[in-house]
Parts: structure tokens; C-alpha cells; sequence
């Protein structure tokens, strides 16, 4: 092959990058205003939310030790009744990375009127 065809292909090659770009993506700003949606959720009655971001197969423990499915939690979120008012805001966040996962923990403060 003649070196010309071989510099003109190793330029045409040079302006495609190796990989496809990556979107920028930040998983704690992510992770962050999903915990604050799900909070507002409880306060504000709309179980949609909980529904989107919880998984099919999560299951919680209430504090009498009941074990409860997801469809019996979201079935539970109601708005606050009309004499108390309030919300519930994350004041502190920290989310880490484990090999494939991430994990947030947050600090919340919940004021009611």
C-alpha cells in the first residue's frame, strides 16, 4: 500500500475518537435530588414517586419488626393531613462509590407546623 493512502487514512482515523463519547453524568447531584424528590413525596402524599425510583423487589421493616413489600409502602404514602404542614430537606449528603454500585447516605431534617 503506498505510505500516501496510509497517511491519509491514519488522518481520517485520527479525527474519530476510540471510544464513543461518554455524556457527562454526575451520580451524586443524581442521587441527591432523587432522596430529596422521595422526601418531598411523604410529605406531599404521591406515592408515583416512591413507585418510579423503588425497586419492585424492596421490601422494608417497620419498628414493630413487620416486614412490608413495596406495594404495601407505596400504598401507605398519604398526604399530610390538613392541620399539619411541613417538609422534610436533606442538610447534609454524601454519596461513595463501591466497584459497580453507589451508595448515598443523607442527613435529613424534617420541621413541621
Amino acid at each position: 500500500m503506498d505510505i500516501r493512502l496510509w497517511a491519509i487514512v491514519a488522518l481520517m482515523l485520527a479525527g474519530y475518537p476510540a471510544t464513543p463519547a461518554v455524556p457527562v453524568y454526575d451520580v451524586e447531584a443524581t442521587l441527591r435530588r432523587q432522596t430529596q424528590e422521595l422526601l418531598d413525596a411523604i410529605t406531599n402524599g404521591k406515592p408515583d414517586v416512591w413507585d418510579r425510583y423503588l425497586d419492585s423487589a424492596a421490601s422494608y421493616t417497620t419498628e414493630d419488626g413487620t416486614i412490608r413489600s413495596k406495594r404495601e409502602m407505596v400504598g401507605d404514602i398519604r398526604p399530610l393531613p390538613k392541620t399539619i404542614s411541613g417538609d422534610i430537606r436533606i442538610i447534609e449528603f454524601r454519596a461513595a462509590d463501591f466497584a459497580e454500585r453507589r451508595e448515598a447516605w443523607d442527613l435529613v431534617w424534617a420541621k413541621a407546623k
